[in-house]
């Protein structure tokens, strides 16, 4: 009897252990698929004092949905960010952002756009927006 349950311990146990793959991975869906945000904003913020012939740098921020938060960044002049987040999955929802002041002697416009690239390569999906003083886009993984 002992040793029955002895043997009938290590079929079961051995049972689990091959059962259970180190490369199961439910984080990127059924396909495993990664995909990748690329977000880019160009453009950029100056100051022109009045009667002056030369324009001084001024403050864009420029906000970019990461894996875990929203991450803020500061630059000055012009602006040509870039910036790749990933793997992430397909419940993940790309935003992006950029703002400067945009009256009186300040003059402040961006172009902002957001690419998704599964598994890195093949580009699924895009959005983007141009304007002056403040932009915004968004865009969803629909793979």
């Amino acid at each position: 009897m002992k040793k029955f349950l002895i043997l009938m311990f290590v079929f079961v146990s051995n049972l689990l252990f091959f059962s259970a793959c180190s490369s199961d991975n439910d984080e990127y869906g059924d396909n495993n698929a990664r995909y990748y945000i690329k977000y880019t904003v160009t453009g950029g913020s100056w100051f022109r004092p009045p009667f002056a012939h030369t324009s001084n740098p001024a403050p864009t921020t420029i906000e970019f949905h990461d894996k875990n938060s929203i991450v803020s960044e500061s630059l000055s002049g012009s602006v040509k960010f870039s910036k790749v987040v990933g793997p992430v999955n397909k419940k993940f929802k790309a935003s992006l952002s950029a703002s400067g002041a945009n009256n009186g002697g300040y003059s402040a416009s961006y172009e902002g756009t957001i690419e998704i690239l599964k598994d890195g390569e093949k580009l699924i999906g895009s959005s983007s927006n141009a304007g002056r003083g403040y932009i915004e886009v968004t865009c969803d993984i629909n793979d």
